[in-house]
């Protein structure tokens, strides 16, 4: 399916063990992409948001057609902080994404169903391995008692080994989820 960088083989064999369905990128972890989400994640540059919000949109309404004709995507989530890393940070980068594009993209935005439970230590630097073992118990699921969406498009910032998205993925699907895809806004691969 055109759009849905799991078809590379490359991508593939990089990301292993991953548990969600199709994955979109805009771009690659590369100058200007870095440089906003740095801007939007360290500096408050809120703006940015709504900027990444509308490319991620336009960017899907070219890729996923045909993953979504039998399929279609019926809400966004977003990869959750734990509260104490957004109390010191003061906001969800992704969340400010994901508002926006949930909008923009006309599907309910399901702000509370993924929690970060677990203060896990940064991945950055850390092995796949590593990530997945940091990552095991850190989110919860709550629908809230209502039916679990059949299609989730969980949004986040940058992949890079896939396994926040595959744990979030993990959850939700043990909840009911048919089909999670991942859109974020840059790719950056191990190596």
């Amino acid at each position: 399916v055109q759009g849905d960088l799991l078809n590379w083989p490359a991508i593939n064999r990089a990301l292993p063990q991953i548990t969600f369905d199709h994955l979109i990128c805009l771009a690659p972890y590369t100058s200007p992409f870095s440089d906003w989400l740095t801007q939007l994640k360290y500096s408050g540059r809120f703006e940015v948001a709504k900027l990444l919000a509308e490319l991620m949109a336009e960017h899907l309404s070219e890729s996923l057609s045909a993953v979504t004709l039998n399929n279609p995507i019926d809400s966004i989530a977003c990869v959750p902080l734990h509260i104490s890393k957004w109390q010191q940070r003061g906001y969800n980068q992704a969340h400010l994404i994901a508002k926006h594009f949930a909008q923009l993209i006309d599907k309910p935005y399901l702000s509370q169903i993924i929690n970060r439970v677990k203060k896990t230590t940064s991945q950055v630097g850390q092995s796949g391995g590593a990530r997945r073992k940091n990552l095991k118990g850190a989110f919860t699921i709550n629908f809230f008692g209502q039916p679990p969406p059949k299609h989730v498009l969980l949004l986040d910032d940058v992949v890079t080994t896939g396994a926040t998205a595959s744990e979030i993925s993990r959850q939700l699907k043990r909840f009911g989820v048919k089909k999670v895809t991942v859109i974020a806004v840059c790719l950056t691969l191990p190596n």
